[in-house]
């Protein structure tokens, strides 16, 4: 019985730790789409643009106060690939809200986001890119598809803006 509560305590704070509220799904929902989002980073960490470009739907936006919006799963893709070369990411976000309505969800997290330059990797002064910690927030719009697969839809981000080098 004490393993039985315990484990229903640890479960109700894994919950409590993942998202701040849930609207219209359960933790393992909120688990599935957190999964997508971290599919992301280990992407980016591999430089697997393909498996990056997966997690989106065709007709995606990546939205940035640093650019221009990328639209399409294609414009994503090259928005990242520069970057890709460069730097490796740590995240560690932390799910606020998730609202699931049909075939749509939304989830808001706020996360520090650490990049560390690869060996080897040069900036645009010819000078190893520096190492790097922001904290953000963003809002990402999930779309169930046709095969139950939860891809990203609209990523929005609060990236602060660049700092002047």
């Amino acid at each position: 019985m004490r393993i039985l509560v315990a484990a229903f305590g640890l479960a109700i704070f894994s919950f409590s730790a993942l998202a701040q509220t849930i609207t219209g799904g359960t933790s393992a929902d909120v688990a599935v789409l957190f999964a997508r989002k971290q599919a992301v980073i280990e992407a980016y960490n591999k430089a697997d643009i393909a498996a990056l470009a997966a997690n989106y739907t065709e007709d995606a936006w990546h939205i940035s106060p640093r650019r221009a919006p990328a639209v399409g799963r294609e414009a994503i893709a090259a928005y990242f690939a520069p970057a890709m070369k460069s730097y490796t990411m740590q995240s560690n976000p932390r799910v606020l809200n998730v609202d699931i309505a049909g075939d749509t969800a939304t989830m808001i997290s706020a996360n520090e986001l650490k990049g560390q330059p690869r060996l080897g990797a040069v900036a645009r002064d010819g000078q190893a890119p520096p190492a790097f910690s922001e904290q953000r927030t963003n809002l990402t719009v999930f779309k169930k598809q046709a095969d139950g697969r939860w891809l990203i839809h609209r990523f929005v981000d609060t990236t602060p803006p660049e700092a002047a080098r």
